[in-house]
């Protein structure tokens, strides 16, 4: 009857939050949307596999900012709004994405004692010099760079 109706509509309801879609036994979360057309962005893992030194992902001549996040983190989300941004205003940055799953992961056992929180930012930059920040704040870390901040 109705009672039924009201629960099928509430069980697809978007969450934009978190971005998931809640339903008994057939929650998910949504995936990260898309990147502007022409950004340098390539999904390194999806899945949480171990990927060997981020190093060898860097652009050559670029900054390169590896973002290690995951689907079901609210802050990481918050960022990758704030990294599709940059990608608009600075088309020069590579930005790697890597989904670490969980902390129980191989990439998150092969990234280590380092993480302790997400987001977790890895930026290399043209130079070849690494800067880790954990539990990154995209506003505290963009006047680093000469990034924009958005108010």
């Amino acid at each position: 009857g109705r009672r039924g109706e009201a629960l099928a509509v509430a069980g697809r309801a978007h969450v934009p939050a978190i971005g998931a879609v809640p339903g008994s036994g057939q929650g998910r979360y949504q995936p990260f949307p898309d990147y502007p057309p022409g950004s340098d962005v390539v999904w390194i893992t999806r899945n949480g596999a171990r990927v060997g030194p981020l190093e060898r992902f860097a652009v050559r001549g670029h900054t390169t900012l590896f973002d290690i996040s995951a689907v079901w983190c609210a802050p990481c989300r918050v960022l990758d709004q704030q990294l599709r941004a940059l990608a608009r205003e600075r088309p020069g940055i590579a930005i790697r994405k890597l989904d670490v799953v969980s902390f129980d992961s191989p990439l998150a056992h092969e990234l280590g004692a380092r993480l302790t929180a997400l987001p977790y930012l890895v930026i290399i930059s043209p130079d070849g010099k690494r800067r880790d920040f954990d539990g990154a704040e995209y506003q505290k870390i963009a006047p680093l760079y000469g990034w924009p901040v958005s108010r």
